[in-house]
């Protein structure tokens, strides 16, 4: 329990550093492909690779392509457990 409550204090920390850093650093990001280009801020690039990761993730989990870390699907455990 101890070292769970201390890996999220340490994910919370690290994520308030770097939302602050982002905040005192702006700067811009800009992405040019197929002859497209996108320029935004720093936090705005961010957020948007964070939403894109995180909907990535939730759609290959969907269709059965993202294996859980503890090995197998999260559902194959829990019905293991219930025997």
């Amino acid at each position: 329990m101890f070292f769970k409550t201390l890996k999220l204090f340490i994910s919370a920390m690290s994520v308030c550093a770097a939302a602050a850093w982002a905040a005192n650093n702006g700067g811009k990001a800009s992405v040019e492909w197929l002859g497209y280009r996108v320029s935004t801020s720093v936090p705005v690039a961010i957020i948007s690779a964070a939403l894109a990761a995180w909907l990535l993730g939730r759609m290959l989990g969907l269709l059965g392509l993202l294996r859980h870390p503890l090995g197998g699907s999260p559902r194959a455990r829990d019905e293991d457990s219930l025997v």
